[in-house]
């Protein structure tokens, strides 16, 4: 609430500023990686990984773009790193599976 109110004297008609706020609590590519180690053959969406990692961090499963591309940036990262793969069915129907 304070934080709202340092940023709200240095707002102008052109741009106004926000304060920065974790989307989850906990570590989110931990958090990840032990709920794709929980179900080591099932691919899993962006969307059902979200809502799994909402609910494993205390919060409501009410997910939020916000929320989406976080999850996609731990993914991206065990991507990279060669743990997980990517199945993509289409441009919009795109799969994540932990390597076994």
């Amino acid at each position: 609430m304070q934080a709202k109110a340092l940023t709200d004297e240095y707002n102008t008609e052109l741009y106004t500023y926000s304060t920065y706020q974790h989307r989850f609590k906990g570590k989110l590519r931990q958090m990840v990686l032990a709920e794709m180690k929980e179900k080591p053959n099932h691919y899993f969406s962006v969307n059902e990984l979200t809502e799994l990692v909402l609910i494993q961090d205390g919060q409501e499963p009410i997910i939020q773009p916000q929320h989406t591309v976080s999850v996609r940036g731990a993914l991206k990262h065990w991507l990279d790193k060669g743990v997980i793969e990517r199945l993509e069915q289409g441009v919009t129907n795109v799969r994540w599976k932990l390597k076994v």
